[in-house]
């Protein structure tokens, strides 16, 4: 066979010129692609006998054409031959009815059910592209077949949860098939530079931990995280002085999110104990801030010094009894005469004793005795006691 293939039509009522054979006799040639005589393709000829020959053959049914090489002078090949019959011959439609005789989708480990069916339900598990072939057989034994390929859109993915130091926290890592929009659980956190940024920034004013939702385009599918913006941290130290002996307890004022405590004692606990006068400093620390705070601690000695006479003239003398007093947390003195009897009471340091009765009665000149009861700042008791010696 060669190229190219001619195609060459026989006719009774449309022929142009005679049979083939007797077109060769008169030599009707042309030249083929390889230099040699061939029949002219552009001619319908007449056929060798007359078609009137198949008159009372059925239409309908298998035609089988013979062809036999009168020609002996070369040889040819018969690429495709056809028959058009006169559509007058069955003015009528013609039609046949097939049924469905067996269908199924082809197996496939995604189907879930009505794989003999022709609504199917599949469910495929990672993102892609899927066909599903659908077959069915007709009772005329004929195959049919068709192929449906669908695209599975990958779900959103996001970051894990995290921590937004100084209240914000740049998102990251957000995959989605056609973008999406962001929200949170709280009105105070906001999105920078806007809500359907795949990557935005989260920031807030208020510290606190958040939900996260981000909701894409493609399937309206949420995925969350939880933000934890911890709050800036301070400590607080006050200076103080102590009564000698004292043993003080210094905490550093804090808020819940300190995890971490560094005094320069070398402790780590929220709070040391201390014995002796120095500045005390810790940095109170959290996952992303921290805060520094010193105490200057001082001792004293802590006592009550009370005087010996009071003189109730008003002229010349001390007319009022009183106490000088350092470190004092409570303080009771009771002055009673020689007899024991309680002539006066008083609870405050600031207080005195002009030398009259519980009644506002002036004592009389003589001997009086002073009981205190105290406790020091530090916890420790002290009594005191001694004379007084009124004068008019």
């Amino acid at each position: 066979p060669g190229s190219p293939a001619w195609t060459y039509c026989f006719s009774e009522i449309n022929a142009t010129v005679g049979t083939m054979c007797y077109e060769n006799n008169l030599m009707n040639w042309l030249n083929n692609d390889y230099g040699f005589d061939a029949m002219n393709p552009a001619e319908v000829y007449e056929p060798d006998a007359p078609w009137s020959g198949f008159n009372g053959c059925p239409l309908n049914g298998p035609w089988t054409i013979i062809v036999q090489d009168n020609q002996g002078v070369d040889d040819g090949y018969i690429f495709e031959w056809s028959i058009e019959f006169n559509s007058t011959l069955y003015p009528a439609p013609e039609s046949y009815q097939n049924y469905v005789v067996s269908e199924d989708w082809a197996a496939d480990p995604t189907i879930i059910s009505g794989q003999n069916d022709t609504l199917l339900v599949i469910q495929p598990d990672t993102p892609g592209d899927y066909g599903y072939t659908y077959h069915m057989t007709d009772d005329f034994g004929c195959d049919y077949d068709t192929t449906v390929f669908l695209y599975v859109i990958p779900q959103p993915e996001i970051q894990s949860d995290t921590i937004g130091c100084n209240l914000g926290v740049f998102l990251q890592g957000t995959q989605s098939y056609n973008g999406g929009v962001w929200s949170a659980s709280d009105t105070s956190v906001h999105f920078d530079p806007n809500e359907f940024a795949e990557n935005p920034q989260a920031y807030t004013s208020t510290p606190g931990t958040y939900e996260l939702t981000y909701t894409d385009n493609a399937c309206n599918t949420s995925v969350t995280l939880m933000v934890t913006y911890p709050p800036y941290v301070w400590a607080g130290l006050l200076d103080t002085t102590l009564c000698f002996g004292v043993v003080y307890q210094l905490d550093a004022a804090q808020e819940a999110s300190v995890t971490m405590w560094d005094w320069n004692t070398g402790s780590t606990d929220s709070m040391i104990i201390v014995t002796e006068p120095g500045v005390y400093t810790v940095t109170a620390s959290n996952i992303c801030h921290s805060g520094t705070a010193s105490a200057l601690i001082g001792y004293k000695l802590c006592d009550i010094i009370a005087p010996n006479v009071v003189s109730l003239s008003s002229l010349v003398g001390n007319h009022l009894w009183f106490v000088e007093s350092e470190g004092i947390q409570s303080f009771e003195c009771s002055i009673v005469n020689r007899w024991g009897n309680n002539v006066y009471y008083f609870n405050d340091t600031n207080g005195g004793w002009d030398g009259r009765d519980m009644n506002g009665n002036l004592v009389n000149e003589g001997t009086y005795y002073y009981i205190i009861d105290a406790v020091l700042e530090g916890g420790d008791e002290l009594q005191k006691h001694g004379f007084i010696q009124v004068v008019h």
